[in-house]
């Protein structure tokens, strides 16, 4: 398990076959989500933004990262 956050929650970790070779992921079951507005001209537009926010290892920092959709 790997994470530091703020409420004592800790996230899992999977091993996934990515090019034949064994690589470890984070499991990320939470989105964030935020009420956007603007305004243009006498428009007014009104979207939800959905976002991930996480710490990562320091290990993790210089690699390439893959978000992958699960059901």
């Amino acid at each position: 398990m790997v994470g530091n956050f703020s409420l004592g929650e800790k996230m899992k970790t999977i091993k996934l076959k990515v090019d034949g070779r064994e690589v470890e992921g984070i499991v990320v079951n939470k989105l964030k989500s935020k009420k956007r507005k603007r305004k243009v001209g006498n428009k007014e537009y009104e979207w939800v933004e959905y976002f991930i926010f996480m710490y990562v290892p320091k290990g993790w920092a210089d690699k390439k990262l893959v978000l992958i959709g699960l059901d």
